[in-house]
This record gives structure tokens, sequence and C-alpha cells, in this order.
């Protein structure tokens, strides 16, 4: 049946020392290199973990950034309506005043020109009233006098 033969024995043997040392040669270098291999995958997914992580964080801190800088531009913006708003008061009240100024610049001139035209009126009546009273003198000194003091009563300068 079987038949332990020694060529058998030392076939097995040759098999062990070979197991032995391929498990020592180069099982464990190549364990060693897949180690270290993993070892800078796991570092590489780390590095690229981090980063992403570090991304995301400078991706927020951007957002963050706009947001403040979105504000600050409407709040400018108000800022510059609200303070166009005050000028654009400021200057239609000036101009207001102005017309105001105009008008009763105008008035008052024209109060002074119907002053003048009655003080010239005035002037002229007494001219005219002064030469009728001195040419009635000249004409006659009784009738004159009648004449004349009708014609002050008339005219509404003399009273009796």
């Amino acid at each position: 049946m079987l038949r332990v033969d020694i060529n058998l024995l030392f076939t097995v043997i040759n098999l062990l020392i070979l197991v032995v040392a391929l498990r020592i040669f180069l099982f464990k270098p190549v364990h060693k290199i897949l180690e270290q291999r993993q070892a800078e995958a796991n570092a590489a997914r780390d590095e690229a973990q981090a980063a992403i992580e570090k991304a995301d964080a400078l991706k927020a801190q951007c957002a963050e950034e706009l947001d403040r800088i979105e504000a600050e531009k409407k709040q400018i913006l108000l800022d510059a309506h609200t303070k166009a708003d005050g000028e654009y008061d400021e200057i239609i009240a000036d101009a207001r005043a102005t017309a105001e100024h105009i008008i009763e610049n105008a008035k008052k001139e024209a109060e002074r020109g119907k002053t003048e035209a009655l003080e010239s009126a005035r002037e002229e009546i007494e001219q005219l009233v002064s030469e009728a009273a001195r040419k009635i003198v000249e004409a006659s000194e009784s009738s004159e006098d009648s004449l004349f003091d009708d014609f002050l009563i008339k005219a509404g300068m003399y009273d009796d």
C-alpha cells in the first residue's frame, strides 16, 4: 500500500525548508512593502481628507466674507441713498428759500416802484396846482382867490 520512501521524506523536508525560506525571504519583505504602501496610501488619504476639510473651511470662510461684503455693500448703498436724499432736500430747501427771497425782493421793488410813481404823480400834481395857482394869481387877485379855493376844495387838498 503505502510505502514511505526516503525520497518522499526528503521531498517533504525540502518542501518545508522551501516554505520557511519563502516565508522569511519573500513573504515577509513583500508583506512589509505592502504595509508601507498601505501606510503611504492611508497618509495620502488622510492628507487629502485634511485638504478637503481645509478647503471646506476656506469655502465657508469665503461665503461668510461674501455675505459680510454684501451686507456692507447694502449698508453703503443705503447710506449713500440717505445722504443723497438729505442733499436733495437741502438743495430743494435752498431753492425754495432763494425763490422766496427773489419774490420778496420783487414785491419790495414793485412797492418801491409804486411809491415812486405815486410820489412822482404827487409832485406833478403839485406842480400843476402850483402853475394853475400862479396863473390864477396873475389874472386877477379877487377872482383868483375864489377860483383857487374852489380848485383846492375840488382837488381835496384844502378844507374850508
